[in-house]
């Protein structure tokens, strides 16, 4: 009888010990996925961090150009704000990156309204010679703005039967 219950009391401590050891295993996997979880959380916050930095910056700057050049309205940022949003449907471009091109073309043409198809232009040329957009509407603004035809040094000419809008 002591045999028995000696044999039993074993059984009941190795039965014990397999069902320790699968919830310490159970609970490594369970920490290498919180880990990996932790991870992929955080690096999504830094990302919608930086982005939403990068957007207020665009934003920012528009703003102030049009303050600098007299032009801002409520009713006019609004415009522009859509104007981005609506470009980057049907772009590659991001709308802080449209955004901040609209700032430095508002800076170049002075109180004059940045129009649909200036940007749409100034897009299709910086996708057509592989260029940031920055620098895109940088080279649009000074032509426009008559400093010197910087497009011109890009191999674009441009048609001088309408107005400079």
């Amino acid at each position: 009888m002591a045999d028995n219950e000696a044999t039993l009391l074993l059984k009941i401590k190795q039965v014990g010990q397999n069902v320790l050891d699968k919830v310490g295993e159970s609970l490594d996997t369970l920490k290498d996925m919180v880990l990996v979880v932790g991870a992929a959380l955080a690096t999504f916050a830094v990302t919608a961090v930086k982005a939403f930095k990068e957007s207020q910056e665009a934003s920012n700057s528009l703003s102030q150009a049009m303050i600098q050049q007299g032009v801002y309205t409520t009713s006019l940022k609004k415009k522009y704000d859509e104007m981005a949003g609506s470009l980057e449907a049907v772009t590659t471009f991001q709308d802080d990156q449209i955004t901040q091109a609209q700032a430095v073309l508002q800076g170049h043409i002075g109180q004059k309204e940045i129009t649909q198809q200036l940007m749409q232009a100034t897009l299709d040329l910086a996708a057509a010679k592989n260029m940031d957009l920055s620098s895109a509407a940088e080279l649009v603004g000074r032509t426009l703005a008559g400093e010197t035809n910087a497009l011109a040094r890009q191999g674009i000419e441009l048609d001088n039967v309408g107005d400079k809008t």
